[in-house]
């Protein structure tokens, strides 16, 4: 690489480093509500979810033992208790993908992954990841079609299962250089992306009712 180029590299990631501590800073203080019923298409969960069942007052998984079905009744979130505050380690919209659709699905699950370990007689980690695959599989059908799709979702992918339990332990600069250099590294090519870990590819996937709801 010649010193311009090296440059122009350095000056390039400053920028994006910036960028993405804005974005990460206005994100902050979203709160998302759910206000319907929301059924997912079958997931897999074989080697993650045993056969057995976790119910509360928001969310419902029932597994065979291969696939689940996972449902939310309608939830509320506020600053004192969010059910829902997005995307943790990327902006909720990043370049025109949508993870809101994906966090919602995600962050309830997030809030009770040690009550639905208990219920499945699992580690917390099998269920974290099962959580990880869901949010990438919402992520996928929420943005079907979209240009970047794939690239974005694997960013996200990545993003929650390297750094997603200790996003709050870790300061916002430092998570603003990862997404840069993840979304660098992604937008090289997708080699290796992510796809849905629906039964049926995301076939019969609706959208959540979200509203915004609060704001610091």
């Amino acid at each position: 690489m010649s010193p311009l180029t090296e440059k122009i590299a350095k000056k390039a990631f400053q920028l994006g480093v910036e960028y993405a501590k804005a974005q990460l800073r206005r994100d902050a203080a979203n709160r998302y509500s759910l206000t319907a019923e929301w059924v997912l298409p079958l997931i897999k969960c074989e080697g993650l979810l045993p056969r057995g069942e976790y119910e509360d007052d928001v969310i419902h998984i029932h597994s065979d033992g291969i696939r689940a079905l996972v449902w939310y009744s309608p939830y509320e979130s506020s600053k004192e208790n969010a059910e829902c505050d997005g995307a943790s380690c990327v902006p909720d919209v990043l370049l025109g993908i949508d993870l809101r659709p994906g966090a919602a699905a995600h962050d309830p699950g997030y809030r009770r992954m040690k009550k639905i370990a208990q219920a499945f007689g699992v580690p917390v980690r099998k269920v974290r990841k099962f959580l990880d695959n869901m949010f990438t599989s919402v992520t996928l059908a929420e943005n079907a079609g979209k240009l970047g799709c794939k690239t974005i979702a694997t960013l996200a992918h990545w993003g929650i299962r390297l750094f997603g339990g200790v996003y709050h332990k870790t300061k916002k600069d430092t998570m603003a250089a990862v997404v840069v250099a993840l979304v660098a590294t992604c937008l090289g090519g997708c080699a290796g992306c992510v796809s849905s870990f629906f039964e049926d590819g995301g076939d019969g996937y609706e959208s959540p009712s979200l509203i915004k709801v609060a704001g610091d």
